[in-house]
């Protein structure tokens, strides 16, 4: 089996019992990080009840990750003021920046979409990395306090009785029906010039994430001779990845050379390659955040011909490029599946 074979399904009664122990190796991580948080030893061992839990799953709101047979995560969802709430999504940390939680996240918007709300919340905390920026590169916004419902403010009281400092989080919404991302304004960490890339490429993973659930049949075929569903998520995961080392005046390794080598070739699962592709795009997405405006005109080398760029160039193309696979993906599956 793959390492990017994970499988996400609705929690069975028999996957309740281990969900604690799962919650309990997540919340591990902030424990590095009190003063962003204010948790404290005892806040970190008050997990979801079982009761809670098995609650959920009878209901239909409660998600498992699992590789292998093994639960590795897991994501609870709650109606709170008529919309779907995020109540709950924990991964071990071993399994995470693997699309994990991504892909839980995407299960709980379908399920929330299809079940007819206008879009999700979450309560979550404002400066750990893989909290508030995390959502945000995932469609989700801040929520000002001034609009915050009776309902919401309820909750994040209750929060607070609870031991979470309501001064070091923030509520988020994500709408189901939302404006493609460059229209939800800007997302933070970014320079201003550098925004419509980064855009782009959050369009771009969330727009990949439909082919999860293609077979493989579909994945492979070349209507028409053209370039399967599976060679463009490969390609847009491995072109971004190479383009990017480009722009950080590095040469590619073996391994990038034998990844482009491979791409085309048969045999990984849908969901594998758009947890690959969504991870090329996160890495991508925190190279940008890290990118020096003084650098943005220095000249690059393309290839092994060194054919002249910039790392600004570098970037632009990047984008623009995974944007265009990410559309001749969607449009090879819908041309493979009306054949």
């Amino acid at each position: 089996m793959k390492s990017d074979d994970y499988e996400i399904r609705l929690a069975e009664a028999g996957d309740v019992p281990s969900l604690a122990s799962i919650e309990r190796r997540a919340v591990r991580l902030f424990e590095d990080w009190i003063a962003e948080t204010g948790l404290t030893a005892a806040r970190l061992e008050n997990v979801s009840s079982f009761e809670e839990l098995d609650e959920a799953r009878h209901q239909g709101r409660l998600w498992v990750a699992l590789r292998g047979g093994e639960i590795v995560g897991f994501a609870q969802a709650i109606i709170l003021d008529g919309n779907a709430h995020l109540q709950e999504i924990d991964v071990v940390p071993e399994h995470m920046r693997k699309g994990v939680g991504s892909r839980l996240i995407e299960a709980v918007c379908r399920w929330a979409r299809d079940t007819g709300h206008a879009k999700i919340t979450l309560s979550t905390f404002r400066s750990i990395p893989w909290n508030r920026p995390f959502y945000e590169s995932r469609g989700f916004q801040v929520v000002d306090v001034q609009r915050l419902t009776p309902p919401l403010r309820e909750m994040v009281a209750a929060e607070h009785s609870r031991g979470l400092r309501s001064d070091l989080r923030v509520v988020m919404e994500r709408p189901l029906n939302s404006p493609e991302a460059w229209l939800r304004g800007p997302l933070a960490g970014f320079e201003p010039v550098l925004m419509p890339a980064a855009h782009a490429l959050v369009q771009a993973r969330e727009d990949i994430q439909g082919a999860c659930e293609a077979t493989a049949d579909e994945l492979w075929q070349r209507p028409g001779g053209a370039a399967s569903a599976g060679y463009h998520l490969q390609h847009l995961a491995g072109s971004l990845d190479r383009l990017l080392t480009y722009a950080r005046g590095e040469g590619l390794n073996e391994s990038q050379r034998a990844a482009l080598a491979h791409e085309g070739t048969q045999g990984a699962h849908a969901a594998a390659l758009v947890s690959e592709a969504s991870r090329a795009i996160d890495r991508a997405l925190d190279q940008l955040r890290q990118t020096p405006l003084e650098t943005l005109f220095e000249t690059r080398g393309v290839g092994r011909a060194r054919l002249p760029a910039t790392v600004l160039g570098l970037i632009f193309h990047a984008a623009e490029h995974t944007t265009r696979h990410a559309g001749q993906l969607i449009t090879t599956l819908k041309v493979v599946r009306q054949s």
